[in-house]
């Protein structure tokens, strides 16, 4: 027997109150990818035929095999809500999805022994998030994690998938201090990775960085030392923001040639390329 519990929509915590604009659809591969959740969801046919109970769901995502990736799972109620599009009249799914169903779909987040939350697309705001019984049936989307920083081996580079920024991560950064000026010529000159639009990073680039990356860290020759940015520590000009990779924490330095600090460069992916210095005491 089916037992469904509804929630107001007021008390949802949904994260889905957004422009979707980290979202884009690779058609060739049938995924949607959301740059902002570090989430690429399926979105074949099967999302409009899969229907199953909730751990013949959980399953079905654990096997799958995709777009060349076999890390699939079933997406928690928070990541299923994020794909919720208000806007929407009937079907409620962000509308950058092809194949979806007017239909309720399984969340992998568990109510009790005998429940768990599903995600009713066709519906008004007071049963979107409901609860269903675990052996009751319903249909299926994946959904595979990314991280947000990727190393590539080739190039010897870090990107940042959020900020779509390159990073350089060369043996020989590992070595290279220079005074403000010199940091930013070497940038300026620089064709590292074959890209010659290098510069270096903004003081909040380089925060994210550090902060970001310190589990599951994927750079190899990054030290502790302090780091240049391009941010003017005085209005001056005099000296330079740097972070110390010992702690994260800022400080201004003076850009001159007694100064010198290591140096760390970046790239924006979509425009521009920085790197990164690193500035000694």
């Amino acid at each position: 027997m089916k037992k469904y519990i509804t929630t107001a929509f007021l008390s949802l915590n949904i994260l889905s109150i957004n422009s979707f604009a980290s979202m884009s659809r690779d058609d060739a591969n049938n995924i949607i990818k959301d740059s902002s959740a570090y989430l690429v969801w399926q979105d074949d046919s099967r999302t409009k035929t899969t229907v199953k109970t909730w751990s013949d769901a959980i399953s079905y995502c654990e096997n799958l095999n995709f777009a060349n990736h076999t890390n699939w799972r079933l997406p928690n109620v928070n990541e299923l809500l994020s794909i919720v599009d208000f806007e929407q009249r009937t079907n409620f799914t962000n509308p950058i999805f092809k194949n979806k169903e007017i239909k309720q779909y399984w969340s992998s987040t568990s109510f009790d022994d005998n429940n768990a939350w599903f995600v009713n697309f066709h519906n008004n705001s007071t049963t979107m998030k409901t609860i269903s019984d675990k052996e009751s049936t319903h249909y299926v989307r994946c959904v595979y994690s990314f991280p947000r920083f990727v190393r590539d081996d080739s190039k010897e580079v870090v990107v940042d998938t959020e900020k779509d920024l390159m990073w350089q991560d060369n043996a020989s950064s590992k070595n290279m201090k220079k005074n403000w000026e010199e940091a930013n010529q070497y940038c300026q000159n620089s064709n590292f990775a074959g890209y010659d639009d290098w510069d270096l990073p903004m003081k909040n680039e380089l925060e994210e960085m550090y902060n970001d990356t310190k589990e599951n860290n994927p750079f190899v020759n990054n030290v502790n030392d302090y780091y240049w940015t391009s941010l003017d520590y005085t209005a001056f000009g005099t000296r330079k923001f740097v972070i110390n990779f010992n702690d994260g924490l800022s400080t201004g330095k003076y850009k001159g040639p007694l100064t010198p600090q290591a140096v760390k460069v970046t790239k924006n992916i979509k425009m521009i390329i920085h790197f990164f210095i690193v500035a000694s005491i």
